[in-house]
């Protein structure tokens, strides 16, 4: 099954400073291991970069 990861997503999962730090990771990890994917648009891509 494919996930969309949202801006929010990819900014949270690179900030370890973050409070939802971990829940995001334990998911991400569990959505690769069950072999899912996880897919994005080229607008959070640009809205990422610019945060």
């Amino acid at each position: 099954m494919a996930y969309f990861v949202d801006t929010n997503i990819l900014l949270r999962f690179l900030h370890r400073t973050d409070p939802n730090y971990s829940s995001i990771r334990t998911a991400v990890r569990i959505l690769k291991m069950r072999g899912d994917e996880m897919v994005t648009a080229s607008q959070n891509l640009a809205e990422f970069w610019n945060v």
